[in-house]
Parts: structure tokens; C-alpha cells; sequence
């Protein structure tokens, strides 16, 4: 029961650690994706707003999007004109999305990093576990742990598809 406590959780601390990487991977494409779009609702947004130019395309040029959002939202909020409420309406969901996405994966980080801490812990007790008798219920745990980041790592990747 050791060589299995020692096979399975130092498998789960190497999965998860090269999942993380792969993770992050994803998440830096899939945030610079959602950069683009807010760049083009933005060009939309700035060259049909009434709001204060020279505020808006400083923002632009240092690529501040929420910026440009907030104040062309404050200045052309019940504007009639589709541009503007089609941009407004697209850099709001993007927003939201991109704030999904970071939590998604700051929360699928954490499970990760604490399921390889205890997976450590549990290889260094090792012996201990196994002579108390309850090698068969941290085994169980491991494998559960490992599914609940397995799953948040699913959302991330599928719970976020255009």
C-alpha cells in the first residue's frame, strides 16, 4: 500500500504541475484574443463617440480600453446610435468574460498548488499513513482532489469557448 500511495501521489503533484503550465498557456493566449477584440470595439467606440477626444485617444494610444469604455459609457449612454451601442454593449461583454476567465483560472491555480502541497505532505508521510491504516482514504482524496482540478480545469477550457 506505500509503493501505491507513492505512485499515485507523486503522479497527481506531476500532472497538475505540467497542467499548470499548459493552463497558463492557454489563459495568456485566450486573454490576448479578448485584448484584440476590446482593441476593435474600441476603434469603434472612438471614432463615434461625443465624448472628450483628446480623453478618449489619450487613452486609446496607450491601449486603456476600460478607459475609453467608461468615458465614452458616461458620455453617450442613451445615445440612439448603433456604433456606439453595439461597442458598448461588445466591450461590456468582453469585460466580463475576460474577468471569468482570470478568476477561472486564479481558482484552478489554487486547487492546483494545494492538492501538489498535500500530495508532498502525503509522500513524506508515507510510511506513517500506511501504518495508521488509512492509506486507502488518503488515496480516495487524492483522487477526488485531483478530478475537482481536473474539472475546474475543464471550465476553464471549455467554459469560455466564443
Amino acid at each position: 500500500m506505500e509503493n501505491a500511495l507513492y505512485y499515485t501521489f507523486s503522479t497527481i503533484a506531476q500532472a497538475l504541475a505540467a497542467a499548470i503550465a499548459l493552463l497558463g498557456a492557454f489563459t495568456l493566449y485566450r486573454l490576448q484574443l479578448l485584448q484584440a477584440a476590446m482593441l476593435e470595439a474600441a476603434t469603434i467606440l472612438r471614432t463615434h463617440t461625443s465624448a472628450n477626444r483628446a480623453a478618449i485617444d489619450a487613452a486609446y494610444i496607450v491601449a486603456d480600453y476600460n478607459r475609453v469604455f467608461e468615458l465614452v459609457r458616461a458620455a453617450d449612454a442613451k445615445t440612439q446610435l448603433t456604433e456606439i451601442r453595439a461597442g458598448l454593449e461588445k466591450f461590456s461583454r468582453l469585460l466580463g468574460e475576460k474577468r471569468s476567465v482570470l478568476r477561472t483560472f486564479q481558482v484552478g491555480l489554487v486547487a492546483s498548488v494545494l492538492v501538489i502541497l498535500g500530495s508532498v505532505i502525503v509522500l513524506s508521510f508515507a510510511p506513517l499513513i500506511v501504518r495508521s491504516g488509512l492509506a486507502a482514504l488518503f488515496l480516495a482524496a487524492g483522487c477526488v482532489s485531483l478530478g475537482v482540478c481536473l474539472g475546474l480545469y475543464g471550465r476553464l477550457l471549455l467554459g469560455h469557448v466564443a
